[in-house]
């Protein structure tokens, strides 16, 4: 159950910085554990606890997550492979880190952004068109209901059975084909967006790096590391991802950010802030640090050791 793993110190720790990282590192801690972006219910005694965590007061001890993939975060590589796949909250860079190492991206989310376009017609990408109204909302539950998730957030409707059984029918129909995705199985299948992007990229000839954005579930995990993808998960400072939130029209309460879909990353989360409380320094973890606010570990990748990383491949 650990991913996140070990090799030698990339470089000693700075002492100077020492004060000011553990106070990022407190802040990463509290920023994870706040029941307002998990979702938890929070009973009325634990209300100063909260206060506490959003004020900067040393964090209680974590829990390891109860349902992690094997292997959450691995051991320093010496070299980055041709295929990588990131995880990370919404905001967190997992398209911006792909950007800067000039790899082709591959998302799991590219199905969801053409169903969009088809029935909205209006232009939805990574970068482009989540903020509309509702939009976010939609791109999450068309895809939960395509993967055949249930669950409270996502039980079976009326609504849900009319949409699933539409987009099979255009399927049936050849209207819609795209993407390398058996759309005759829409909800039905749990594993049919990432069966979808590895059809991908199966069929994509490119000397270019192949990197997979937004891998948010254990399925879609185990399958990309079973296809010998290499995992890097994406963190950034509290202040930061709240700026990114806001930027974007989401706020810490946003329904968006407490989705099922955001599990795998929060549990990501948890575990990097237990193994950095055990072990501050040590061998590099498979985890970047996207933010101009210092980095609260040495065993974190900044951006820029990232990119020389790829660059050396």
């Amino acid at each position: 159950m650990s991913e996140l793993s070990e090799t030698k110190l990339a470089k000693p720790l700075n002492r100077d910085n020492l004060n000011n990282d553990s106070l990022v590192l407190r802040q990463l801690v509290g920023f994870i554990n706040n029941p307002q972006v998990s979702g938890a219910v929070v009973p009325p005694e634990a209300k100063q606890e909260i206060n506490n965590l959003l004020t900067q007061q040393p964090p209680s001890p974590l829990k390891a997550p109860e349902e992690l993939p094997a292997s959450t975060v691995s051991a320093q590589p010496s070299t980055l492979s041709r295929k990588i796949f990131f995880t990370g909250r919404i905001c967190a860079g997992k398209d911006f880190c792909s950007a800067a190492i000039g790899a082709k991206v591959f998302g799991f989310a590219d199905p969801m952004y053409f169903l969009a376009n088809y029935l909205f017609n209006t232009n939805i990408s990574a970068s482009e068109g989540k903020q509309l109204p509702g939009m976010r909302t939609f791109l999450q539950t068309a895809g939960q209901w395509g993967r055949n998730e249930v669950s409270e957030k996502y039980p079976y409707t009326p609504e849900r059975a009319m949409f699933c059984l539409m987009v099979r029918s255009l399927a049936n129909q050849h209207v819609i084909q795209s993407h390398g995705v058996d759309w005759g199985m829409y909800g039905l299948s749990k594993n049919l967006w990432v069966d979808g992007l590895l059809k991908r990229v199966a069929d994509e000839k490119t000397d270019k790096r192949i990197a997979v954005t937004n891998c948010r579930f254990a399925n879609e995990y185990n399958h990309l590391t079973a296809e010998s993808f290499e995992h890097f998960h994406i963190v950034c400072s509290p202040q930061t991802h709240i700026y990114r939130f806001q930027s974007r029209g989401l706020k810490l309460d946003s329904p968006e950010l407490k989705d099922t879909s955001e599990k795998l990353a929060i549990d990501l989360d948890r575990d990097l802030t237990k193994k950095l409380a055990e072990q501050r320094v040590g061998s590099k973890l498979h985890v970047i640090w996207n933010d101009t606010a210092p980095s609260p570990s040495p065993r974190l990748y900044t951006l820029d050791e990232f990119k020389k990383l790829a660059a050396n491949t």
